[in-house]
């Protein structure tokens, strides 16, 4: 028997063992097939970190080890809590507060046959930050000077209630730079502590138009758009939710995965090789 002859049967012999092998692991479920888990994003702040709190959307292509593999995408993202109507975060920066009331204000009369429908807003809002807490000065022009130490003074010894729709409306709640419910010594320490400081934070609002304040969607911005900014106040999106889906298979050992969510912060892909 030449040695091509005994090649050939040896490699024959290789190809039989392997369906063999194939076939017995198919047959038999008690055999653990290769799995995994991949951490593709995973970028979640404290839950009193600034953060924009928008749409965002993930997308990117894997190559795993099998052609025939089976997975799931696992993503997480910031919510409001139940009840919250979101369509109030105006802004979608996870907050309704300050920034959004003044903007449905500020559109308010407006109607889909106005001129100012499709007027943008060019709004800017300034923090500082002392002692890890982020706050605004009184007179919010993003520097602190004897304009906010005056208004403190003017109103010094007032309560006011920082929960309050308008409290960043209210001069008196302006003063309270801590919000701790009075204007005190503690609000004038902390504007003589930053005393002809700038800004250290800027978030800029330019892209939003004045359309975008009607809220119940019927072509004009009225009591109704400032009464659900006004109700779901104070409230941020800060609980966490975390959706499933398929892995999608792009031929061979290509893989998609897609994940789509507010202030999206989390994306792994647990896998499983699915033996043919």
């Amino acid at each position: 028997m030449g040695i091509k002859t005994l090649l050939a049967i040896l490699a024959l012999g290789i190809v039989i063992a392997a369906l063999a092998i194939n076939y017995l692991v198919r047959a038999n479920p008690g055999i653990t097939a290769v799995s995994g888990y991949l951490i593709l994003m995973d970028q979640k702040v404290s839950q009193n970190d600034y953060q924009v709190l928008g749409m965002k959307d993930f997308s990117t292509i894997i190559y795993l080890p099998s052609s025939y593999a089976e997975g799931i995408v696992t993503s997480c993202s910031f919510v409001f809590p139940e009840g919250v109507n979101e369509s109030a975060d105006i802004t979608k920066d996870g907050r309704i507060d300050y920034a959004d009331l003044y903007l449905v204000t500020q559109a308010y009369g407006c109607t889909d046959t106005q001129p100012c429908w499709n007027e943008a807003f060019i709004m800017e809002q300034c923090y500082f930050t002392y002692s890890g807490r982020r706050f605004q000065d009184p007179s919010r022009d993003c520097y602190i000077n004897d304009t906010d130490l005056n208004l403190v003074k003017e109103h010094y010894g007032e309560t006011t209630n920082p929960s309050s729709a308008s409290c960043d409306l209210d001069e008196a709640c302006r003063a309270d730079v801590n919000k701790d419910g009075k204007v005190d010594i503690m609000d004038l320490a902390i504007l003589g502590a930053n005393y002809g400081k700038y800004a250290d934070e800027f978030v800029h609002y330019g892209s939003i138009k004045k359309k975008d304040t009607d809220l119940n969607k019927d072509g004009k911005i009225d009591i109704m758009d400032v009464t659900t900014v006004a109700i779901n106040y104070g409230y941020a999106a800060t609980e966490q939710k975390c959706t499933t889906s398929s892995l999608e298979n792009l031929g061979g050992n290509r893989y998609r995965v897609r994940a789509r969510g507010r202030g999206l912060y989390y994306v792994g892909v647990s896998y499983r090789i699915a033996l043919m």
